[in-house]
């Protein structure tokens, strides 16, 4: 809207052009003009920015006759990515938010719908500007899913829920920016909090927590601890650019220990947890996807199993490298 200042010269400009026919109105006209580029002139730039994409993958799998074998199958994810940043003079504020759920469809099997993927990740980060490259940082990150997880094809047990596991990391340290794509944060003091708020998960000790003791009857004495805290080192790095004007490359890989780790030995042990994403755009709403994240937590533990008898039987428990990818073929919407 132009301000009142304006209104009024352009109410003068009418009048004279009545009064005066064409006499003097080049001097009025210019007053009229610069009065509207003073007015814009005031119009401030919010410092606050926002990107958000969503998108549906597609994955479809058919057989007729194929004696290698194989299963009928269509899947589909759905992602969403928004992000909100503040920059204004010394200090940076940025926000994301990533979610993420998908299940496919199995032909001929008895549990037929199964997850692909479940992610809940949530960041926010406060920067203080040392220099061009260097800053104070204080960083928040969580990581959780949607709904329960089961080892396929058995759908009745879960093995994680809601919440079950949910990671909470609180880290203070320094970003130094090398190149504008690319971030390194080090944090010598970060607070790391695995929860397990499910009384069954947590008793069995899932995901690291300390489990429930029971007495000789099986009746639980003491029930599991549902929150584990850890305090060590934090380590990210992030790399996020457009290349080409079409392919799109983001990754984040972390590293944390635990200085009161109650085995001194493993104190020193890194969890890493590496994810990342290559989105190739081949027109304004179609995209190739490929996601994946690999994960290292010595705390989570994988039963080992040998044959006695005839038997599977369990010797050990042990941590074992994981990963997770997907690729294929999206509809995007980005602004």
């Amino acid at each position: 809207m132009l301000k009142s200042k304006t209104i009024i010269v352009i109410i003068i400009l009418f009048l004279s052009k009545v009064a005066f026919g064409n006499k003097n109105i080049d001097n009025i006209t210019f007053l009229m003009q610069d009065s509207i580029i003073a007015s814009d002139s005031t119009k401030k730039v919010s410092p606050w920015k926002h990107s958000f994409n969503a998108g549906v993958t597609f994955n479809q799998y058919s057989y007729t006759n194929w004696a290698a074998g194989g299963n009928n199958s269509i899947a589909g994810t759905a992602l969403l990515d928004y992000k909100l940043s503040c920059e204004k003079e010394v200090l940076t504020f940025t926000n994301a938010i990533s979610l993420g759920y998908g299940q496919m469809l199995l032909a001929g099997v008895d549990a037929p719908l199964r997850k692909t993927e479940d992610k809940i990740n949530f960041y926010s980060q406060l920067n203080y500007k040392l220099n061009k490259r260097l800053s104070y940082s204080l960083l928040l990150d969580f990581k959780s899913q949607f709904y329960n997880g089961y080892t396929y094809p058995n759908d009745s047990v879960y093995i994680s829920t809601f919440f079950a596991p949910a990671y909470l990391t609180i880290s203070w340290g320094l970003q130094f920016v090398p190149v504008k794509p690319l971030s390194l944060f080090l944090s010598p003091l970060s607070g790391k909090f695995t929860f397990v708020l499910d009384d069954k998960l947590a008793n069995n000790g899932s995901f690291g927590v300390t489990p429930a003791v029971y007495d000789e009857f099986g009746a639980i004495i003491t029930p599991g601890k549902k929150i584990r805290p850890e305090i060590g080192f934090n380590f990210v790095f992030k790399y996020s650019q457009t290349l080409a004007k079409k392919i799109d490359v983001t990754t984040k890989l972390e590293f944390h220990n635990n200085y009161l780790d109650e085995r001194e030995s493993n104190r020193w042990n890194f969890d890493i947890d590496w994810e990342g994403k290559i989105i190739f755009s081949i027109t304004k709403f179609f995209s190739t996807n490929f996601f994946w994240r690999l994960v290292y937590d010595d705390d989570i533990k994988f039963p080992i199993y040998e044959e006695v008898d005839g038997e599977n039987v369990k010797i050990k428990d042990v941590a074992k490298l994981q990963f997770h990818e997907n690729f294929g073929l999206g509809f995007k919407f980005s602004f």
